[in-house]
This record gives structure tokens, sequence and C-alpha cells, in this order.
């Protein structure tokens, strides 16, 4: 970039074209001139003149490709920008200062590719969070569960996995509308956020269950939390259900799910606004 920044700090007006015919005149003229000077004298042997011609005629033509080369930098800075993009997704510094074809390109390659990333972080976003609770959704917790399942196999690690049901929505839809059983849902949604640790997660599982993980809890710990939601969430005549199970990298997605939701019923089967844990020596 330094041939192209100090011609365009001198010729800060000047197109990229003009920058281009000046390395290229002063490359192939530059060095030849000289070559004219040095030939002038009579007494110099024919071959010796041609051999000087032919020399410097060589030597603009390297100078030339250099200089070109040089004020070709922008080009190359903005493939390197682009590849950094493509392969790790991160944008990196690209100039956007510079007036001229070269610069409007940079700044515009810089503004695009920054509106393409917020873009797919958007949609990214969109497609991975319910639109009306706010929270994630069943796409997002069905990869995220896998994933963690993973970690926690890798790592020879545990987390408390729950299913939360929201009680008696379809009679709070008959008693106060859809409208009141949106609100419920958010409502629920948000205290059930507001009990995550930095790696925890809930996510809307569908209708009105939610699917919530939580590491580095147990589920009795997990089970003191959620029943601090319950009491918050009574007095807005709000109430759930959950089972709980304690998840391991040696179960698969599928069993941890089964469990909870064993789990899950039997809440259900003890009155709701309950709490369960799952336990196959108590809980058939």
């Amino acid at each position: 970039m330094g041939l192209y920044r100090f011609l365009s700090k001198v010729w800060r007006k000047s197109s990229f074209t003009t920058k281009l015919l000046l390395v290229a005149i002063v490359g192939t003229h530059a060095l030849l001139s000289s070559a004219f000077f040095k030939v002038w004298d009579p007494d110099l042997d024919v071959r010796v003149v041609r051999g000087l011609i032919l020399g410097e005629r060589v030597a603009s033509i390297v100078l030339t490709v250099w200089m070109i080369w040089a004020l070709l930098a922008p080009m190359r800075q903005m493939l390197r920008f682009l590849q950094e993009y493509d392969r790790h997704g991160r944008i990196t510094e690209l100039p956007t200062e510079f007036p001229d074809e070269m610069g409007r390109l940079m700044a515009l390659t810089h503004k695009v590719v920054t509106h393409l990333d917020e873009s797919v972080a958007e949609l990214a976003k969109v497609s991975t969070t319910d639109a009306l609770t706010g929270v994630h959704n069943r796409r997002f917790a069905t990869d995220r569960l896998e994933s963690d399942l993973l970690a926690a196999r890798g790592a020879g690690a545990e987390f408390t996995l729950a299913v939360i049901d929201l009680d008696d929505l379809k009679e709070t839809n008959t008693a106060f509308g859809h409208a009141g059983g949106d609100e419920s849902l958010i409502g629920l949604a948000r205290t059930l956020r507001a009990e995550m640790g930095p790696n925890d997660w809930v996510a809307r599982w569908g209708g009105d269950e939610f699917l919530a993980l939580f590491w580095k809890a147990t589920p009795t710990e997990v089970a003191t939390r959620l029943q601090g939601a319950m009491s918050s969430l009574q007095a807005r005549e709000i109430r759930f259900s959950a089972g709980l199970m304690l998840a391991s990298g040696r179960h698969s997605a599928s069993e941890a799910l089964d469990a909870a939701d064993v789990a899950l019923y039997a809440a259900k089967r003890a009155g709701k606004n309950q709490i369960r844990i799952f336990e196959a020596a108590t809980i058939p």
C-alpha cells in the first residue's frame, strides 16, 4: 500500500487510472531517457550503445512491472479481506479514506461485507429464536442439546436437563383469550431466562412446553431455583410443572428427553405446579 498511499497523498484528486498511467510512463521512460544521455557520446562503440539501450529497456520493464504490482496493493488487500471473511467469518480492517476508484471499491467492499455479515447474523438469530417469547426455539434446542452432550462426554461433565410445562394454558386461553395465554408464555419464558447461568439456555420446545439446560447445577439445585420462580409467578397466576434429570455424556438426546418427560408426567400426576426429579428407582 506504500506507493498507492504516497500517490494518493501527492495527487489526492487524481483517479486510479491516472496513477496507473503515471507509473507506466515513469517506469518505461525514466531509465531509457538516462540511457540516451549515456550513449550520446559519439566515441562509444555501436555494440556498447546497443547493450546500454537493451539493458535500460529491460530495467525499465522490470521497474514498470514492480511499480504496477506495488500500485495494485489495494487489490491484494481486498483479496485478503475477503479470504479472511470467507474462511473464518472475521471482518478485518480495510482502508476506506481514499477518494479514487480503488478507494471507493475498498470502502464499498467493506460496507457490503459488513452489511452481509449483519444480515447473516440476524437471519441466524431469527431462525433460532421463538418469535413470541424471545427465547430460543426447538431448532436451536435440538442442535444445542446434541452439542452439549458431546461436550459433556469429552469433559466427563454433567448437567441438569429440565422439561417445563405451563399448566392449564387451554383454560387460560378460554378465560382470557389467546392474548392472555401469550402473556403467560412470555412471563414464564422471561422468568426462566432470569434463572440461566452463563452457559445455560432455555428454549420453547413447542406449544406450552419449554426445555432448559443448566450446567454446574444438580437437579436438586435447579429445583430450588425453579421453586423460587414458581413463587414469583404465582402472584400473576402463572403456574408450571417441571421434570428434571441429570444428564451426562453417556446419555443420548432422546434418552435425556425421555427421562425428563417421565419426571414431568410424575409432576403433573402429583397435582401440577410441581417439580419432580427423574430417578429410575422411584419413577416408573
